[in-house]
Formats: structure tokens, sequence, C-alpha cells
């Protein structure tokens, strides 16, 4: 096994926003199941010596029991068909209990989305990556942002390109009226945060110029369960129309983003769909300015670079491990935000470092996110991670169609749920942004969706580690109760912006 990292190790960065959600199981309260309840062997005398997530100081040593004899699960459920854990969003289950006689607490209604979203996620970055024609650029991509705008356009498709649309977004096998509740509950989860700041906002777009309308149907839908506002505008007033949609995604993204679509392209689409996402958390445990200095990064060319970087010892969610997902070596830590004493409302920035950057990306899916994320276990170690901030945009549609998502941009298109004008998807254009210090990080991105006139219809004891982010990273910023993943990316030179 390995201990620390050498620089020539290139490292992955993934935020993750997760929230876990709660259910009841036979003898144990929420988030708890049987387990060793020793927090990885911490001496204590009392409660206040022990680490966030224990509960007692029991025979010198903290514990996270329960009066039950439970530990936390990190958000699995226990299946009695299966007969073990398992994650409810990940891998359905019976509805059986423990006992396989009755019936558990129903999983969230945002559960099967939010895996699909973390898949499609993992399939588009992939494709993003792989075509991106500068190796060294630092990217990133808002899976929430681009699955939410998209599902809005997909709830308006028929016929071959829905049918496309669905299996490119992994929710083909979700019927319309679950999709939209499961929409619904995922939005308003993401939303309903008080130690973070984590807004989700969609809108409607219409061209008056064309006199386009949506049908009746789908704008009520639009408005009930993505809260998606529906304005009216000439796209032929340049640039009034362009700044008004720019001007809303400026609003809901804290002014990092600004500039979605140009006025010179609007007069061209019928109608636009929007979707923003913003974020702003600060660090559980600060990183002190004084300890930040700079030190050698080395990029995916191979060049040293001197980037500011910052330093931390403490107690952290950690793993390491050998041959694992593509890499001959892996370290990964988790870095919460805000109220990280609440294990089902964390949020937290995981930072993976894998000797093998190119082999860890390829193998990087939902089923392997799932596997590294059971692995964590409380250790005392050091972190040094760099500080970065940068924004990164591109168009979507060769990716999508590289997934098999073709009708939709084609006049073949069927948007007859949408509206009785053809249509057909001209842009799906995507901005992103992150920047993370000290205080924590701000991240932002939004998904510009133009529709235009289409034609006619169709764990042993650890030691101390010592992790130095020094190499190119991926990160995600994900969110526990509801497994939604909602911003990734790649940074391969922190002092590119």
């Amino acid at each position: 096994m390995i201990s620390s990292f050498s620089r020539a190790n290139r490292f992955v960065i993934i935020c993750s926003l997760l929230f876990v959600s709660s259910v009841f199981l036979a003898g144990c309260t929420n988030n708890f199941v049987p387990g060793n309840p020793t927090n990885n062997t911490f001496a204590c005398t009392t409660l206040a010596d022990c680490p966030p997530g224990s509960t007692r100081c029991v025979n010198g040593v903290c514990t996270s029991e329960d009066e039950h004899g439970c530990v936390p699960d990190g958000g699995f459920e226990w299946c009695a068909a299966l007969q073990k854990y398992v994650q409810p969003w990940v891998t359905p289950c019976t509805s059986q209990n423990q006992n396989g006689s009755g019936p558990i607490n129903q999983q969230p209604q945002y559960g099967s989305l939010s895996a699909a979203d973390n898949a499609f996620g993992f399939n588009l970055f992939s494709k993003v990556l792989a075509d991106e024609p500068d190796k060294n650029a630092n990217m990133m991509i808002s899976p929430a942002s681009i699955s939410l705008a998209l599902s809005m356009v997909y709830e308006g498709a028929a016929g071959t390109t829905q049918q496309e649309m669905g299996e490119v977004l992994q929710i083909g096998n979700i019927s319309p009226d679950s999709l939209n509740q499961e929409s619904q509950s995922l939005i308003q989860s993401l939303s309903n945060r008080n130690d973070v700041n984590l807004s989700i906002a969609d809108s409607l777009w219409l061209n008056s110029a064309q006199g386009f309308q949506f049908e009746p149907d789908y704008q009520n839908d639009m408005a009930t369960y993505y809260n998606a506002s529906a304005q009216t505008l000439d796209f032929s007033e340049e640039p009034a129309s362009a700044n008004a949609i720019n001007g809303w995604v400026s609003d809901n993204t804290n002014g990092k983003i600004s500039d979605i679509v140009s006025p010179s392209e609007l007069p061209n689409y019928q109608a636009a769909l929007v979707d923003a996402v913003y974020f702003k958390g600060k660090w559980a445990q600060p990183f002190d300015v004084n300890l930040t200095q700079d030190q050698a990064f080395t990029t995916s060319d191979g060049s040293s670079q001197q980037v500011p970087t910052m330093s931390q010892d403490g107690q952290y969610w950690y793993f390491e491990e050998d041959d694992i997902i593509g890499t001959p070596t892996l370290q990964a830590i988790k870095l919460p935000y805000g109220n990280a004493s609440d294990p089902s409302q964390s949020m937290d920035m995981y930072v993976f470092l894998p000797s093998d950057m190119s082999g860890f990306t390829k193998n990087l899916d939902e089923n392997t996110w799932n596997t590294m994320e059971a692995k964590f276990s409380y250790q005392q170690g050091t972190i040094l991670l760099p500080k970065f901030e940068y924004g990164y945009e591109t168009e979507l549609i060769p990716q999508l169609k590289e997934l098999g998502m073709n009708a939709a941009f084609s006049s073949s298109a069927n948007f007859s749920r949408m509206s009785s004008t053809p249509l057909e998807i001209g842009t799906v254009k995507h901005e992103a942004y992150i920047e993370t210090d000290e205080e924590g990080s701000e991240a932002a991105a939004a998904t510009f969706v133009g529709m235009m006139t289409g034609a006619s219809l169709d764990s042993n004891e650890p030691k101390p580690f010592y992790m130095d982010v020094d190499k190119p990273f991926f990160y995600a910023i994900v969110d526990d109760n509801t497994g939604e993943i909602l911003f990734m990316g790649v940074v391969n030179d922190p002092s590119a912006q």
C-alpha cells in the first residue's frame, strides 16, 4: 500500500455535495446501520476528544454507536432481497424491511433521477475530455445543469427523438409523470440548504417575432415541476433580447456567468430553455491563509508551475489503495463544507489523486464512483491543495451525438409535445466556473438550449497520511442527500484562468 504520493503523481479532485437519504431500519435510528462501533480507535477521555460523528466516549475509545449498537451508514439501506446494504439511488431494492417481512421507508422521489443524472454526467464528461483539443486546458461541466435543461427539452419530445434522448440521459425507463415529480423533488432538495448557498433556476424564452407558442400543457408542467418562468421576447431586437437572457443567467449565478448567448445568434431560435446552478460554501474547517505558500505543481504537459498551495493537518475522511479504477495507486480525501456535524446534510469536496490520470478518468463512471465512495474512513493526516479559479465553456452537440442523441438535432426531430411548430435543437451551450481558496468554494454553471425551426415531424489501522495535490486533477461537486453531481471538471494548471 502507498503511504504518500510523490510529485510524479497526478491528482483528481471530486468536489462532492452529497446529501444522504434518511431511512429507518429495524432497530436503528436515521442513517445508522449495525457495524463496527469504533471511530478508528481514537483514544478519548470525554466526548470532546472525539472526531465529528462520534456520539460517546466508551472505555477510553471514541464510538459513533447509538443506543441500539448502530453506526452511521453513509447513505446505505439494508436490502433483504439482496442481503446487503445498498445506496437506494444506485441499487434499487424491494419493499421488504430488514427481516424481509414488511415495508421500509420509500426511497426519495429523486433517487433514480440522481443516479441517471450522474451516469449521464460521467458519460458526457468522458466525451468532453476526449474531444477537447487543448489537452492542457482546465475543463469542467455541471451534470446537474445539463441534465435539468435537457430534461425540460425531453418532456416536449416524442417518438424516436424522445427515445434517443431518454437513452442518452439515462431516464428512458422513468415515466413522464415520475420524471416530473422527481425533477421537482430534486430541485427542491438541492435548493433547501441553510449552511451553504445552493440554488437551481430554470426559465423558458419565446420568440415573439415568430409568434411562437408552447403547448399549454407543456408550459404548465415546466412551471409546476421545474419552476420555470416563461417570458416572451422579440429575439430580433439586438442586443436587448440577448441582454435579458444573459441578465437572468447572471442574476442566478451571482455574476459568474453573464454571456451564455450572443445577440447575433439569438434570432436563429424560436425558443430557448435555460438552466442555472450556483453554489457557494465555506469549509467546515477553513485553511489558514498564513500557511499558504507557492509550491511546485506539475501540469499535464510535464512542465512545473509555482502555484499558491494551501496546507492543513487534521482528521478527515480518507482512503488510499493500489490497483483501483485504472490507476496503480490512488489517494482520496473529503473536505467538508458547511455543517459537517450533520452527516445526512454534508457537502464535500472529494479530492482524488491517481498515479495514472488517463487510466483513472477512462474508468470513472457511476459504478466506480460508488465503489470509491464506500471506501472512506476517518483518519489523521495532512492535505496540500492548490488554490484554483477558472471557467470553461463548450458546445455539447458533438458529444451528445457521440452518445447516441441524433434525431433531436435533425430535420426529423419530433418535439410535438412542446409546440405545434416543427422544432429541432440548434445549440446546447454550456458554461461553468469554479473558485477554491482558503475559505471554501464558489461554483456556477448555465446551460442554454436553443430550439430552431425544424422540418416535418418524426480497513486496517491507518498511519497518518500525507497528500500533496501537485498534479492535474478531476473534481465534481455532488449532493449527499440526493446523490446529484452538480459540477465536475479537470484542472491541468491552477494558475490558468
